[in-house]
Order: C-alpha cells, then structure tokens, then sequence
C-alpha cells in the first residue's frame, strides 16, 4: 500500500466511527426479529458501505470521487486493514480488522496531537 492519504484516513475514521456506533447499539428484543436479524449482521459484518452517507454528508457523491474511495477501499482491504463484504458482486457492508483498528486509532491520536512549532 502506498502512504497514507486523506481518503485513506477518511475511510479508516468513517468505518472505525461506524463500527463504535454498532458497538453502542443494545441487542433489540427478541420479538423484533427483523431488528435483530439486522443487529446481528452488523455485528458480523461491519458497517453497510454507503459513500453518499458515509462519505457525502448524505449527497451522491460525483463518479469519479465515489470510485476513488472504492479503490482506496479496496487497497485497505488489500493490506489486511478492513475486510468487504458483499453479495451479487456488489459491496455490502465493511469491518476493519484489529490491525485496521489499530491504525484508526493511531490516526485519531495524531490528529489530536497539537502541530510543533519552532519558537520564535
């Protein structure tokens, strides 16, 4: 994989915030089989992976942007970051790996670290 880039961040942020918000999620009832059947495909699956929501504030992103971020999508998952899931040929949902975890949470940690400057 080659260095790491805004989009690459962008992917990693997205999915490790996606994946704190299936973490948060309590089990519905056992009643709301549809609710749980969904609970239980997240759990497993990771994040649906839908770049207008994730990526485009909820706006369709442009072609060549959307196939950009699948590209890097892809490259992450290449290098053992995240795996993809998805059924037809189509990308359904994506997990990161502890190993992309790992990397997520180095990248918020860096960009929480205020920026050196030489004193003057």
């Amino acid at each position: 994989m080659r260095g790491i880039s805004h989009v690459h961040r962008d992917i990693l942020a997205a999915i490790a915030a996606g994946m704190r918000e299936i973490d948060a999620r309590p089990q519905p009832p056992a009643w709301q089989t549809w609710a749980v059947r969904e609970w239980e495909e997240a759990r497993e699956y990771g994040v649906r992976y839908e770049p207008a929501r994730m990526f485009g504030g909820g706006s369709p992103l442009p072609e060549r942007i959307r196939t950009r971020y699948l590209r890097v999508l892809h490259e992450l998952a290449e290098a053992g970051l995240l795996t993809r899931t998805g059924t037809g040929g189509r990308l359904t949902h994506v997990k990161l790996t502890p190993t992309g975890l790992e990397a997520a949470a180095g990248i918020a940690a860096a960009d929480q670290v205020p920026a050196v400057t030489p004193e003057g």
